[in-house]
């Protein structure tokens, strides 16, 4: 069923092309998580898509909705969520999260190229390794904009206002 229904996998996991010279990155690694995350990746029938640890950490985000109304559910969670210089409103925040809602519901959109066609391996202590080929069914996103441009847009989105739908009832 997944592979009829699903089209990709957007994951915001790992570090590209490798982990190895640095800590293992938190998603794949924490709580034990990696022989999980391992069996996913070896088994999931459709493409999966990668927001590595590094696409995220450059784009902040957070600041820019000090502008909007305090009832803004996005700026209720930045105003309360802390970082070292205080609070997420203040200085923003890297914007892994963020990446892959945009990955997933737009695709790369211009702001990130995908990697050539690989395969993710994960190893028990939560590094992960890349290796390009022509078979696999993982990429990984790439920046194609400055993490400056992108964080703009994002946040243009993070500010703006809900839609107001058209009620189905009458």
């Amino acid at each position: 069923m997944v592979s009829r229904k699903v089209k990709n996998l957007i994951l915001m996991g790992g570090a590209f092309p490798s982990s190895r010279k640095t800590e293992p990155e938190f998603n794949f690694a924490w709580g034990g998580v990696a022989p999980i995350t391992r069996t996913v990746l070896e088994k999931w029938p459709a493409p999966i898509i990668f927001s590595g640890f590094e696409v995220g950490l450059a784009i902040i985000t957070g600041a820019g909705l000090a502008g909007t109304p305090s009832h803004n559910p996005v700026r209720m969670a930045y105003s309360l969520y802390p970082v070292k210089a205080g609070y997420a409103l203040e200085g923003g925040r890297s914007s892994w999260d963020q990446t892959v809602s945009w990955v997933g519901v737009r695709g790369a959109d211009g702001l990130w190229s995908l990697s050539e066609p690989g395969i993710c391996q994960v190893f028990e202590d939560g590094h992960n390794e890349w290796t390009a080929a022509k078979h696999g069914s993982h990429y990984y996103i790439k920046e194609a904009l400055p993490s400056e441009s992108v964080a703009g847009l994002i946040e243009k989105e993070m500010a703006a206002p809900p839609r107001v739908r058209a009620s189905a009832i009458g």
